[in-house]
């Protein structure tokens, strides 16, 4: 099997919107507080994403399109049915966002355990959300 037969942009912007539309509610009202804190506590300046221009805003979007892309090269052609999403989906996650998460906590004294925890978890709601919700959206024929 050649890799790129699983590859096409219109898949690509349909799981790197899903990841947007489920993770920015999380970040923004849920996790986004605590996570500022603990990046303040480390580095001593405030988080900046947005307020941190245009190369911020270049790396945010450089991590949603890689984790668009393992989504669609390493889950997509995995899925049978919603189980299968929701399982391929949320493997892929907790590795990718515990990875992150352990390194982060293995390199940086003030870096919290406990978040570490909710982010490998995380990672895999969302990951297997938009797994799910992908191959739903396909299935209806809606891409």
């Amino acid at each position: 099997m050649n890799l790129l037969d699983n590859f096409s942009f219109k898949h690509l912007f349909l799981y790197l919107v899903l990841l947007l539309v489920v993770d920015i509610p999380f970040l923004r009202f849920i996790f986004g507080e605590p996570y500022a804190k603990m990046v303040q506590a480390i580095q001593g300046t405030p988080m900046q994403i947005i307020e941190g221009g245009w190369t911020k805003v270049t790396g945010v979007a450089g991590v949603y399109l890689l984790m668009a892309l393992a989504i669609l090269m390493f889950v997509r052609p995995r899925i049978e049915d919603n189980i299968t999403a929701l399982a391929w989906g949320g493997l892929l996650g907790s590795i990718i966002y515990g990875v992150y998460a352990f390194t982060a906590f293995a390199l940086f004294t003030n870096w919290n355990l406990n978040l570490s925890l909710v982010d490998l978890v995380w990672g895999g709601v969302l990951f297997g959300i938009v797994s799910v919700l992908g191959y739903q959206i396909e299935g209806m024929g809606l891409i």
